[in-house]
């Protein structure tokens, strides 16, 4: 959508508890493309949000597939993906105080690495390698959830048949060292 009620948003908008537009939250010109996911930084109360989608900028510059946006609606400098991901379908706080995000989509690398589909992120935006997915999966990843019980472990959904060679037919569940369970 590139507008809410009369107000131009750029695919993104903030709305107050009553339905009304948040002025506090200034996304300016926007995503130049489709934003699927939206998720609360790690801890929540920084009031950051993660942004994902099929964008190629936001506010006219530079942000491939995931930003992070601060409160007011500008991009937090400190989270640079690099070249990050085209198609990216979901975002997910991996939890702890490490900051860490899972990315997961239709892409087969993000910054350049090979990552077929799923990527963990550390606070600064570039790739945690101690996140190792093998070949990874077969298809998109659509859908990211946390294990609830504090074991870090992942439950991943999407359209694909395999996970590192294993047949797991749309759904697997990821150890926090990126693990088939």
């Amino acid at each position: 959508f590139s507008s809410y009620n009369g107000t131009s948003c750029g695919n993104i908008i903030r709305l107050n508890a009553n339905g009304s537009v948040d002025p506090a939250f200034d996304a300016g010109t926007g995503f130049n493309n489709t934003v699927y996911a939206i998720a609360p930084a790690a801890g929540g109360g920084t009031g950051d949000i993660y942004v994902g989608g099929y964008f190629s900028s936001y506010q006219g510059l530079p942000h491939k597939g995931v930003i992070r946006l601060k409160p007011d609606g500008s991009p937090d400098p400190g989270f640079d993906i690099g070249s990050g991901a085209i198609a990216v379908n979901t975002v997910r706080p991996a939890g702890g105080p490490e900051g860490r995000v899972y990315v997961g989509g239709t892409f087969y690398s993000f910054n350049g690495v090979p990552c077929n589909y799923i990527v963990r992120v550390n606070a600064n935006g570039s790739i945690d390698p101690t996140f190792d997915i093998g070949d990874g999966f077969s298809n998109w990843v659509g859908a990211i959830a946390l294990v609830p019980g504090g074991t870090g472990d992942i439950v991943v959904g999407g359209m694909f048949r395999t996970y590192d060679h294993a047949v797991v037919d749309g759904i697997a569940r990821l150890h926090p060292d990126g693990s088939l369970e």
